[in-house]
Parts: C-alpha cells; structure tokens; sequence
C-alpha cells in the first residue's frame, strides 16, 4: 500500500508555498495533486498550497491521511 503512495505522479502545476526542504517537494506534490491534505492545508486561489511540511505530524493527522490515501476506512471496523 505505501509502494501505491510512494509512485503517486507529481503535478508540476501544483506550487508549494512555505518552507519545503528539497527532497520532499515531490511526494508533497503528489500527496495534493491526489487530495491527500488536511483541513490545516492552504489553497490560495492561485492553486498555491501550503503543505505545512516542516511541521510536526500528529497522530490524529496521520490517521486522516492514512484514510484518504487508502480510500476511506479500508481496514474492515469491528
């Protein structure tokens, strides 16, 4: 599953904005050209996004991109 994610393609339309280190400016691209963002991300109205990259990821925002990278509760609930 996180080969799937690893070979997502990167949208050069897509701008980041904010601090980005260099070598994850590509799996960030492809994360929002795929609509793998939480409700923190920003979207201008240029289509510029802040990922917010350099910021630590918490678990409960980990569990939300978990669910939309796998299509939404993939994982049978008991």
């Amino acid at each position: 599953m996180i080969q799937n994610i690893k070979n997502l393609p990167s949208l050069s339309d897509i701008k980041l904005i904010g601090v980005t280190d260099a070598w994850s400016s590509h799996a960030n691209k492809a994360l929002v050209s795929q609509g793998i963002i939480d409700s923190d991300t920003i979207v201008t109205n240029d289509r510029s996004v802040d990922f917010r990259s350099t910021q630590p990821l918490l678990r409960q925002e980990a569990s939300v991109f978990l669910d939309k990278a796998f299509d939404y509760y993939t994982l049978p609930i008991k």
